[in-house]
């Protein structure tokens, strides 16, 4: 036989946890919002000018990023199932943007020798929401995570639009200007090349969600575990694109508005052209989990049963 040292019959029942009710509440939030009220603006008004050519060209290429990572973990109760452990884990992200490219020639006499008049304009806003979070007990668990891209819209429009999209419903329609605009308006042009109306919008918007929610209860008897995840990722784009030539003074005298109509003359081509191809995308991974054991004391008979093993064969 061998007799075995006091340390090691203590620390076999080291694992049978908290004797008395031990409650634990962990819990845990972020807010992390963007706003940006970004936008360009080019023009020229009122002008006579007379040039080798003529570009006017506006470009919107904001970018909005936000990334959140968060961890809440509670450990509590006794090994008799009584005491409470909780764990509450909330986070948000939000990007939001109202900015709009515009490029405009508007009220002017313009006239080129040697090349094209070109308005044109582009919104390339990038705008990225991260949000991962993890939520652990050994009883109640409960994780809610958002991601939200927002282009077009004012912050209570933003809150009441992702209300709407939440509950499936539409409570009111928001006429959003358009991202991007190219235009002349109420002008004569004389180009010796050609006439370059044009405007795109190729935004992007990614919200990235990822929520873990792990309850893991274990005592001798009367555990009880129980798990809740859930997490939104919404992208609310008022995009578009508008181009156009417009002679249309607002005049009651059609025959003068027709005369500025007809006043655009070019030895090239006379093009107008206008393009969305924004993209929106959301990728999401949600996790629950809820493992409950009563062992009974099972587990501390096993691990005193294997020290005293060990040591016999030591």
């Amino acid at each position: 036989w061998l007799l075995l040292s006091e340390g090691s019959f203590v620390d076999a029942f080291t694992g049978i946890g908290n004797v008395t009710d031990s409650s634990a509440v962990a819990s845990g939030g972020i807010l992390v919002w963007n706003r940006l009220d970004s936008g360009a603006d080019d023009h020229v008004t009122n002008v006579d000018a007379k040039s080798g050519s003529l570009s006017v060209r506006s470009d919107e290429a904001s970018q909005l990023s936000a990334t959140t990572n968060s961890t809440v973990v509670s450990s509590g109760g006794s090994a008799f199932g009584t005491g409470d452990s909780e764990a509450k884990n909330g986070t948000i992200v939000i990007n939001e943007t109202v900015g709009k490219a515009e490029a405009r020639v508007e009220d002017s006499d313009i006239i080129t020798t040697d090349g094209d008049v070109s308005v044109t304009a582009e919104n390339r806003a990038r705008l990225n929401a991260t949000n991962i979070s993890q939520t652990s007990s050994g009883d109640s668990a409960t994780g809610i995570t958002a991601a939200i891209n927002t282009m077009g819209y004012s912050p209570l429009d933003s809150l009441i639009t992702t209300l709407e999209k939440l509950i499936g419903t539409e409570v009111r329609t928001i006429d959003a200007p358009d991202a991007s605009v190219a235009k002349i308006v109420n002008t004569t042009i004389a180009s010796s090349g050609g006439v370059t109306v044009s405007a795109a919008s190729s935004a992007q918007f990614n919200a990235t969600t990822a929520k873990t929610t792990i309850s893991e209860a274990s005592a001798l008897v009367n555990a009880s575990g129980q798990a809740y995840s859930g997490l939104v990722a919404i992208n609310l784009v008022q995009s578009g694109a508008q181009s156009f030539i417009d002679g249309d003074t607002g005049a009651a005298d059609l025959t003068s508005d027709q005369g500025i109509r007809e006043n655009l003359t070019a030895n090239g081509d006379i093009v107008v052209t206008a393009s969305d191809s924004s993209q929106v995308f959301a990728n999401s991974k949600v996790t629950a989990g809820s493992t409950t054991t009563n062992e009974g004391g099972l587990g501390v008979v096993k691990d005193a049963n294997r020290q005293g093993v060990t040591q016999f064969k030591a």
